[in-house]
């Protein structure tokens, strides 16, 4: 027997393959009436006591359904795990939750009562947001953004400006790790994934010991800015340096010059380097505007200019 709620948020009950609905009428004993979900055509019951242990039951006119119970039960999984692990997807959370389920012996049997992420993932972003107390995830000005309590507490750094305002967010972990650590620091924007009224998340990523065999570089600090700006560049970094401590020694990233002079001028001793795949790529770019990939000479030149930065710094 188990609890377990419904897709409006009230309780259900999975007892015997049989699912049942609370009866909201209370009773003097202290007893709670529990009725089968197919009302229309089984009006059997279950009540507890207080403890939860069966008083009575009475017989079912329908068949239960023990596959249907087990799914249900899962999607309230998704939902709870929604809620509690902030820092997963959506599509992650419910691949993992009925991941079992499908490598079981017996999945085939289940293959018809297994929802796809497409069909559940509205009703978990309803109850993550719920959870979040967030009445919006737009806004249209900058005055009008609100961070949830939740994200305030355990992700908010900091929150500056007001017409052009500036969001950064990392974890508690990240921040012990940064200040007590000296990394080789990457800086990356995108405009792909980014909630208006905010122009890019820019964001900050270390190198936590990569190897010519694996790279193991992860991201620990998100910003969300409001263009790109040289001037506010200059404010995250900043704002990077005075809230988290964070001094950057080596800065990797593309060769946005607004992004380059915001770190010079707010790191002075940092080394700065570009990363080779946008180096490539843009070498790549400019040859086909002048029509240079067209000939087999001129492809040639390119690809050993594109090993240039590979050679030692003395060579």
């Amino acid at each position: 027997m188990k609890f377990v709620n419904n897709q409006k948020g009230f309780p259900s009950l999975l007892h015997n393959g049989y699912r049942y609905n609370k009866n909201t009428r209370k009773n003097f004993n202290d007893t709670t009436i529990w009725r089968c979900v197919k009302r229309q055509i089984c009006s059997a019951t279950v009540t507890l006591d207080n403890m939860n242990n069966i008083v009575r039951s009475s017989d079912h006119l329908c068949q239960s359904d023990p596959k249907f119970n087990k799914i249900f039960q899962l999607r309230a999984d998704c939902k709870r795990k929604v809620c509690e692990d902030l820092s997963s997807t959506v599509q992650t959370i419910v691949e993992n939750t009925f991941e079992p389920i499908k490598e079981a012996e017996d999945a085939l049997e289940y293959i018809h009562y297994i929802p796809s992420v497409k069909e559940i993932q509205d009703s978990l972003y309803r109850a993550g947001k719920k959870y979040l107390d967030c009445n919006s995830l737009k806004f249209i000005k900058f005055e009008h953004v609100t961070v949830p309590e939740v994200l305030g507490k355990n992700l908010l750094v900091c929150e500056d400006g007001d017409s052009r305002k500036i969001l950064i967010f990392c974890s508690n972990i990240a921040k012990n790790f940064i200040q007590n650590s000296k990394f080789d620091y990457f800086g990356d924007g995108t405009f792909k994934c980014v909630p208006s009224p905010f122009y890019q998340l820019y964001t900050i990523h270390v190198d936590l010991g990569s190897t010519h065999k694996s790279t193991n570089v992860v991201p620990v600090i998100y910003g969300l800015l409001p263009d790109k700006s040289e001037d506010t560049y200059t404010r995250f970094f900043k704002l990077l340096n005075e809230k988290l401590k964070v001094h950057f020694k080596s800065f990797k990233c593309d060769y946005e010059i607004a992004a380059i002079n915001a770190v010079r001028r707010v790191f002075s001793d940092c080394q700065i380097s570009g990363c080779y795949y946008h180096f490539s790529r843009a070498i790549w770019k400019k040859a086909k505007q002048i029509k240079l990939t067209k000939i087999s000479e001129g492809r040639k030149i390119l690809r050993l200019i594109s090993q240039l930065p590979l050679l030692p710094a003395n060579r």
